[in-house]
């Protein structure tokens, strides 16, 4: 079992439980009955969650046999689209989805999400641990790609380099190069 949470500015709290195939999303709000809803995840790992600006919109992200976004229309109440991503492979090995770090960076103003992703690249020496490059990927609540950004490389160590964004990502703190045992 996997839990997530967010809270959304005017206090609502959605929880999100992954148990057995089956992702169980349950909405508190002050003064309404919780609202929940159910979508099948099969092989999950962990999930994370966050709200729109606005409050309108929530994104669960859970990997699993891709990396699969559940978008809830709190208005409604109800799943508003679900779309998922395939992992990033090394050759046949999908590493981006054995990276240990964050994939949901949040919403911006313009209700697109962005999305995290660990691109692995080739290298010429097997040792070198900087071997992946952090993409910045802005997705619609439809599930469109609308662009993709290589912020360059990130390394390889365990529990990946969480980028922080500040400013509702006006500004990106991205980690340094450091080896796999930082």
């Amino acid at each position: 079992m996997a839990l997530c949470a967010a809270f959304a500015g005017d206090g609502a709290l959605a929880t999100g439980t992954l148990r057995t195939d089956d992702l169980e999303t349950r909405l508190k709000e002050a003064g309404a009955a919780v609202v929940t809803t159910h979508t099948s995840i099969v092989n999950f790992r962990s999930c994370e969650e966050t709200f729109s600006n606005d409050g309108k919109w929530l994104a669960t992200v859970v990997p699993s046999n891709e990396l699969t976004v559940v978008i809830h229309d709190r208005k409604t109440g109800s799943v508003h689209r679900r779309f998922s991503s395939a992992w990033q492979r090394l050759g046949i090995h999908p590493l981006e989805s054995a990276y240990g770090s964050s994939f949901l960076g949040g919403f911006l103003p313009d209700d697109s999400l962005v999305l995290w992703r660990y691109v692995p690249r080739e290298v010429a020496d097997p040792s070198d641990s900087s071997n992946v490059d952090l993409h910045l990927q802005r997705w619609s609540i439809e599930g469109e790609l609308l662009s993709e950004q290589n912020l360059g490389d990130l390394g390889s160590g365990l529990g990946g380099r969480r980028p922080i964004p500040i400013g509702g990502l006006k500004f990106l703190w991205l980690p340094g190069k450091c080896s796999s045992a930082c």
